[in-house]
């Protein structure tokens, strides 16, 4: 009901818009970025995938060590925290001042443009973890079997 709103109120600027032509082209752009929030349920179904690759990742970690007597350092803390911290922080603060620009500034439409940001955003995020987890993991695995 809130990103029907929101579209409403962009493509009655769209619809009013008499300023220049670089205006009416923002207008058209942020109205189209709305779009993709529409992905939301294919989030949620990636979610569950990562969930039971993670729960995996649990047991195989477990296996691991009880075979080998060694755990498996992926050393992921820090950047994973910094990109939780980080990311949020600059896609809230580029879809702001994206707006503050726009002449038809209205704080309530900022709001889905910084879900949907924050949510494109972490997915990719996610996935780069969990595919540098897996890198370092084979790295790991190959030295440990060479010896």
């Amino acid at each position: 009901i809130y990103v029907a709103y929101v579209t409403n109120q962009r493509i009655m600027i769209v619809t009013s818009l008499s300023g220049p032509f670089e205006e009416a082209v923002i207008a058209y752009l942020f109205l189209v970025n709305l779009l993709p929030i529409l992905s939301v349920p294919i989030m949620w179904w990636e979610t569950r995938k990562i969930c039971t690759l993670f729960n995996d990742w649990d047991d195989f970690e477990i296996l691991y060590y009880q075979i080998s007597g060694h755990s498996v350092p992926l050393n992921l803390r820090r950047r994973a925290q910094n990109i939780a911290i980080v990311l949020p922080v600059l896609s809230i603060l580029s879809v702001v001042v994206t707006h503050i620009t726009m002449a038809d500034f209205n704080l309530v439409q900022v709001i889905p443009y910084c879900i949907l940001d924050n949510l494109t955003a972490m997915l990719g995020a996610w996935w780069y973890l969990i595919c540098e987890a897996l890198s370092n993991t084979a790295y790991i695995l190959a030295e440990r079997f060479q010896k």
